[in-house]
């Protein structure tokens, strides 16, 4: 699909709908941890995934930001423990995502 913009026309990207695109994703609501992994980021094509922007407005603290998500993670993991809260089904799985009671340790 070919487009051709004009010098100085403004373009909005849904961050929402690109992060959502089976076709990058497959079963894109479903959580997975692997999506983050090297070797899938390798197979995506460049900017399928687009969490701090890119090109000359990328957030310049984007590995800051995502050092502070991992020491942030490990800190509270320290002090609280979470408690999954599974929907009784037929099966035991999350349905809507998942919900987690966190109690102080």
């Amino acid at each position: 699909m070919d487009h051709r913009l004009h010098p100085g026309t403004s373009l909005g990207i849904c961050s929402y709908t690109l992060h959502r695109n089976p076709a990058h994703f497959p079963d894109p609501e479903r959580f997975d941890p692997e999506r983050w992994t090297p070797e899938h980021e390798a197979t995506l094509p460049r900017s399928a995934d687009l969490p701090f922007g890119a090109g000359p407005h990328i957030c310049i603290e984007s590995h800051v930001a995502m050092l502070e998500a991992q020491l942030g993670l490990a800190t509270l993991v320290q002090h609280v423990t979470l408690d999954l809260v599974p929907e009784p089904l037929i099966t035991l799985r999350t349905k809507g995502g998942i919900r987690a009671v966190v109690r102080r340790r």
